[in-house]
């Protein structure tokens, strides 16, 4: 349990864990849906030539 508390500092480290993982992930889906958008204006102009 002591792994955990991080010597009282325990709050700001996961919180700062936390704060660090939910923006890559936003990053992440995010890329993901540009690149989707993309992919699909591509195949469309792709069709219409």
């Amino acid at each position: 349990m002591d792994m955990l508390s991080m010597g009282d500092y325990g709050f700001f480290v996961w919180s700062s864990f936390l704060i660090s993982f939910l923006v890559f992930l936003i990053n992440y889906i995010s890329a993901q849906r540009q690149f989707t958008s993309v992919l699909n204006e591509v195949k469309l102009h792709n069709e219409n030539e």
